[in-house]
């Protein structure tokens, strides 16, 4: 257990992945803990430039979060949407990685964006897992 390594792979995860998007909660009106984890964990898989293209593509799709009606949760519906698109698309080992968003999926539809219920429970990968929070 090396708490150094540790310390020094959050720091590379919150520069690189995490504070690259988070200008992107305000300009998208992003609040809930579900949207900002879909959006890391695009970061994580495909890079900054293409939470921005997606964000931009879902609002386009569904309007602005917020105004016109659009509850979060459409915005995060479609976002994941437009991300399973962009895998199929990009084809080879991307189209695989699909099932690493049946878990946000699965947390949407329960319907609890900010994890306040106190556990997650999600199945991925044949696997059921809980989280308590």
């Amino acid at each position: 257990n090396d708490s150094a390594f540790w310390a020094a792979q959050d720091s590379v995860m919150k520069t690189n992945y995490f504070d690259t998007i988070t200008g992107f909660f305000d300009t998208y009106h992003i609040s809930t803990a579900l949207a900002k984890a879909v959006m890391f964990d695009t970061s994580i898989q495909l890079s900054q430039y293409t939470v921005s293209d997606l964000a931009a593509s879902t609002t386009s799709a569904v309007g602005t979060i917020g105004s016109e009606h659009v509850k979060e949760s459409d915005w995060i519906q479609e976002f994941i949407k437009q991300r399973i698109n962009k895998l199929n698309d990009m084809g080879g080992a991307y189209a695989g990685t699909t099932e690493r968003l049946n878990p946000f999926t699965q947390l949407l539809n329960q319907g609890d964006l900010d994890f306040d219920s106190g556990a997650i429970n999600v199945s991925i990968y044949n696997s059921d897992l809980s989280i308590y929070c």
